[in-house]
């Protein structure tokens, strides 16, 4: 293991945070990394760092022991990519990384927020008008931009969710995502169907884009390297619901890794990184052994093990990823 002089004093654990390891024509939430920088990123850790696993990480936090040179690999959603790529490269190098999975999308042909996206940032021609009922009342949106000409392809593809939208397509995809966000599955699927046949959205088989396959993850535990775990059952908004909903959603994801492929999950990643009090006294009375949130935290001794911080990892190569990390190494823990 190779140390570098600024690592040797640090005192917590770098958690990173994956969801797709493929290359995406439109990426507006950063969340894809390409096969090809994937394994230049694990190459870099396993050079310089100890990849330790989720059940590591929750030992060294009850041990009190969070000073050393570690770094723990996770992925959220459930991408098939992530056992079509990942696992691959994880294996080649001996890296353990646990996988969240919102498991009500197992078999299903797409994830909603990818489907609007593809709507709304794909289409070459959209209706000029659309009409939802999102939350008790009707909204009309208008489609400035019906064609998608050659430059409004270009400014979608380069498009990132903090920037101005470039068109009225992203403008309104941006704000339906955040009212479907905040809604639960029957009424996200209930609204969907409708901006399906006004967008005249085909379901097809896209591997790129695709929830992973029950017989992928079977594949996937078998090799003691790789852990599931729950992600929600329909990666509900969990700041949103009730406590009764919370449960029922915690519960399904956790009861359907059992009942399926044998593994008793008592790890939870909130999806959207979203939580509210109500979450955290039921992950309190269920007695989980690790929550994770998406804020960008270092894990030190003494840290809530329900909040759990992990960073976000973008398309970098090699150099840049562990320019990146020795840059995490120095910023100090923020309260959540």
């Amino acid at each position: 293991m190779k140390k570098n002089r600024q690592e040797k004093d640090r005192s917590g654990i770098i958690t990173l945070m994956y969801h797709r390891v493929n290359v995406a024509d439109t990426d507006p939430w950063g969340i894809c990394v390409s096969r090809e920088n994937f394994e230049e990123q694990v190459k870099v850790l396993k050079a310089n760092f100890d990849v330790i696993s989720v059940d590591e990480l929750v030992t060294r936090l009850t041990c009190g022991n969070t000073s050393t040179n570690e770094i723990c690999i996770t992925f959220d959603d459930g991408y098939s990519d992530n056992i079509l790529y990942a696992k691959p490269v994880l294996e080649s190098y001996n890296c353990p990384a646990t996988f969240f999975i919102a498991t009500g999308f197992i078999d299903q042909p797409g994830f909603w927020w990818d489907e609007l996206e593809t709507i709304f940032l794909h289409s070459k021609l959209l209706p000029q008008q659309l009409i939802l009922e999102m939350g008790g009342k009707p909204e009309t949106f208008l489609i400035t931009d019906e064609v998608l000409s050659p430059e409004q392809w270009l400014q979608h593809k380069r498009w990132r969710w903090y920037q101005p939208p470039p068109t009225s397509r992203c403008s309104i995809y941006i704000y339906i995502w955040e009212k479907l966000r905040a809604m639960e599955s029957g009424s996200i699927i209930s609204v969907m169907n409708k901006i399906k046949a006004w967008g005249g959205y085909e379901e097809r088989n896209n591997n790129s884009r695709m929830p992973v396959k029950a017989r992928q993850l079977h594949d996937l535990v078998k090799n003691n390297l790789f852990r599931i775990a729950a992600h929600t059952h329909t990666h509900c908004d969990l700041s949103k619901g009730s406590g009764n909903m919370q449960r029922e959603e915690i519960l399904a994801s956790k009861n359907y890794l059992l009942e399926n492929y044998g593994v008793e999950s008592n790890f939870l990643s909130y999806p959207f990184g979203r939580y509210n009090d109500d979450t955290l006294a039921l992950v309190n009375d269920l007695q989980l052994g690790a929550c994770f949130t998406t804020a960008a935290n270092t894990i030190t001794t003494g840290v809530d093990k329900n909040l759990l911080g992990r960073y976000q990892v973008f398309n970098w190569n090699g150099i840049a990823f562990e320019k990146q990390i020795r840059k995490w190494l120095t910023w100090p823990v923020q309260a959540v």
